[in-house]
This record gives structure tokens, sequence and C-alpha cells, in this order.
């Protein structure tokens, strides 16, 4: 499976994430259901903010798991030929099974690892979640519906137009131009081959970087001006 990590969030966050969890459960994604859910999330912001439910929620702890390298893949298409057109976008988070196998494997190992801590023993408490209400996440389906609910991605992107030597796999060569486009490059997140394991600030700027040496090679060679796109 892909690799995981963990995150040890203070009891501080639970205030800030319960309202966004409760919004969560809200289906749909046109105007009345985003109001709803809005409204829902004010609603439990409110509440927490009394006394006896914030000194409860702030007697909790939360472990994240993060998925580091996940298998599915989402895209980004054309909404239209109007080229002012908004693109389609679809993250297609956890559509690939071994995304939801490999949370469950971190979960039960944390699980072990806290069952096997005496100061955990002594510490920790019943889990509220995953918990019964997702059936401890034991089964795919349960496992499932509990990660879409409280998960929630990095906003790390990339590979839209990835970097490579194939045309039919690729938007730009191994010097960011892209392919069949005179004088175009692109240089952000998007021409990474792949996720890296890690915030991508860092390969931007080298991306950036390298880059900026390419185009100031091509003048130099007389071979004129770039439009470099970046985000």
């Amino acid at each position: 499976g892909g690799a995981y990590d963990y995150m040890i969030m203070d009891s501080g966050w639970t205030p800030d994430i319960a309202p966004f969890l409760a919004g969560s459960f809200v289906p749909g994604g046109n105007l009345v259901a985003r109001v709803a859910s809005r409204c829902i999330r004010i609603g439990v912001k409110l509440l927490l903010k009394l006394p006896p439910l914030n000194w409860l929620c702030r007697q909790t702890s939360t472990v994240g798991i993060c998925l580091m390298s996940p298998h599915s893949e989402g895209e980004v298409r054309l909404g239209s030929s109007d080229s002012l057109a908004p693109p389609v976008i679809d993250p297609a988070y956890l559509t690939d099974g071994r995304d939801v196998a490999c949370i469950r494997e971190a979960l039960e190992e944390w699980r072990g690892m806290a069952a096997a801590s005496p100061t955990a023993k002594q510490t920790l408490g019943a889990e509220l979640l995953p918990g019964p209400l997702f059936g401890h996440g034991k089964g795919e389906r349960g496992m499932r519906r509990w990660a879409k609910v409280s998960g929630f991605s990095f906003f790390h992107p990339v590979g839209t137009c990835r970097m490579g030597t194939d045309r039919a796999t690729s938007v730009v060569d191994l010097e960011l131009r892209v392919h069949g486009v005179n004088n175009l490059r692109v240089a952000d997140a998007s021409i990474a081959p792949s996720l890296p394991s890690a915030p991508t600030m860092a390969m931007c700027c080298m991306v950036g970087h390298r880059a900026a040496s390419l185009i100031a090679e091509s003048l130099q060679e007389g071979f004129g001006g770039d439009l470099l796109l970046n985000s």
C-alpha cells in the first residue's frame, strides 16, 4: 500500500474540526445544501462555546493519518469549447481501494501502539471516531465512509501537466516546453511526474529556478523569448 504518516493534533483542534465534520454530513453541492451545511457548522460552533461542551471537547486527542503516496488519481478536463469556461476538476479521492486499505492499516497500527503503551492506557479513554458509528473502521465500507467524512486534502495536487518524453503520457518535455507549442513552458507543481511525499513548495521553487535558467539560456542562444505559465 501507499506510505502513510501520523500527526498528533492537540485537543484545541477539536472545536475547530467538529463544525466542519458536522457540515460535511449534508449531501449535495447545490445552493440549498451549501446553505444548510453552513448553518449546521455555525450552530455546532456556537454550541461548542458552551462551557460544558467546550471542556469536554478539549479533553480529546486526535491522531491524523496522512496518506503520503496515494494511488488514487484525479483529472482535469475541459468543461466546454469556451476558453473562458472553468475546467472540470475531479480529485477522485479514495477511488483506489489500496488507499482505503492503507488508511485502515495505519489505524490498526496506531491502535496497536496505543494498546502497548502504559502511558496511553492511563490517559486514553474510549475511541470516539471512527468508533461504533463507522463500525470501528474494521470493514472497507465503514472505513471508506469515515475517511470521506473526516478526511481532507493537504492541497498538493500535481501532475496535470506531467513532464516526460512520451507525448502520449506527458504535457511538457524535460526542459518544461509544452509538446507541439513553440515558446511556451510550464513551471509549477503541475509538471511533477508523481506526487512527492512532502509539501510541494520546495519542489516548485526548484522548478522555477530551473525554468529561469532554461529561459536565460534560450535567450543567449538567440531563440527568442518564452511565455512562462505558472500558478
